[in-house]
């Protein structure tokens, strides 16, 4: 079972990424927490698995943790958007590898009888899955063989995976994708050689079959579709807004969340291995 990170921890990893501070309103007083504190609230209740901000906050009260009171971190965290996209842009950016898999997920926003008369933004998709129409958004992803976000798109439901999959792979040179069926194109396959990409992806039931190498590297496709799994444990697919704002800042805050936890456990294997090595080392003097 993965340990979540403290509070402490994460807001440490949230300074080091040296995010831009914001202009402070030339009037009032400085505020009481900083940035980056609430920004680690915002990820703590992801990683916690509080519903709601307030119950977060009662429990850091009672463990006699500082925290603001429940509309002051909410007024807070939503002047805080777009340094939470920021972070998540930061983190994608900083994950390089020469396996990288793509693929999309759903966000359905509201139950799809009900979504003639909501006033949140989206779209009408259909998820191929469960083969049933759906009201929301996607979420076009692509990932590294660790699991790390490298790039992520949030858009409508309604477009096609190959019409966003452009600008996901654009850049990108000396890679191997996989992709499920949606992205079989031979034009899109023939842009990714010019950009030294090899696209791996099964073969539909009138093609041929796949060799056997394509077959082997098909497997790590699995990997994408475990970080989705990920997100969906920390709250990805719930419905805790009432506002488009609201539900922007849940998905970046969940993606936040995700991937400093990722950092955070690469960090720990790290110093253990090099503990690790240091009583090796120890052990082996100590034979001499």
């Amino acid at each position: 079972m993965c340990k979540t990170p403290t509070l402490t921890e994460i807001v440490q990893a949230i300074d080091k990424l040296g995010l831009t501070k914001r202009r402070k309103a030339p009037q009032g007083r400085k505020p009481v927490y900083s940035d980056s504190y609430i920004i680690a609230l915002a990820v703590y209740q992801k990683l916690a698995r509080f519903k709601y901000a307030q119950q977060m906050l009662e429990v850091l009260a009672s463990l006699e943790q500082s925290s603001p009171s429940a509309s002051t971190f909410s007024e807070r965290k939503a002047e805080l958007l777009s340094q939470i996209i920021l972070a998540v842009k930061q983190l994608c950016v900083s994950q390089h590898s020469t396996r990288q898999h793509l693929d999309s997920k759903k966000l359905e926003i509201i139950d799809f009888a009900r979504a003639n008369r909501t006033k949140l933004a989206g779209s009408y998709g259909y998820d191929h899955i469960h083969k049933r129409s759906f009201y929301g958004f996607r979420l076009h992803a692509r990932v590294d063989d660790e699991g790390n976000f490298c790039k992520l798109l949030f858009r409508p439901a309604n477009e096609h995976d190959l019409s966003v999959a452009e600008r996901l792979v654009k850049g990108l040179s000396y890679t191997i994708l996989t992709g499920d069926k949606g992205y079989i194109s031979k034009d899109f396959k023939a842009q990714l050689d010019k950009q030294a990409t090899h696209l791996v992806t099964p073969r539909r039931s009138n093609q041929l079959p796949p060799p056997k190498a394509e077959q082997k590297l098909y497997k790590g496709h699995k990997i994408i579709e475990t970080a989705f799994s990920s997100l969906d444990r920390l709250g990805f697919s719930d419905r805790p807004y009432r506002s488009n704002q609201g539900l922007v800042l849940h998905v970046y805050t969940t993606i936040l969340a995700y991937q400093l936890r990722k950092l955070f456990f690469y960090l720990l294997y790290f110093r253990i291995g090099v503990k690790l090595l240091q009583v090796n080392r120890d052990w082996v003097k100590g034979l001499r």
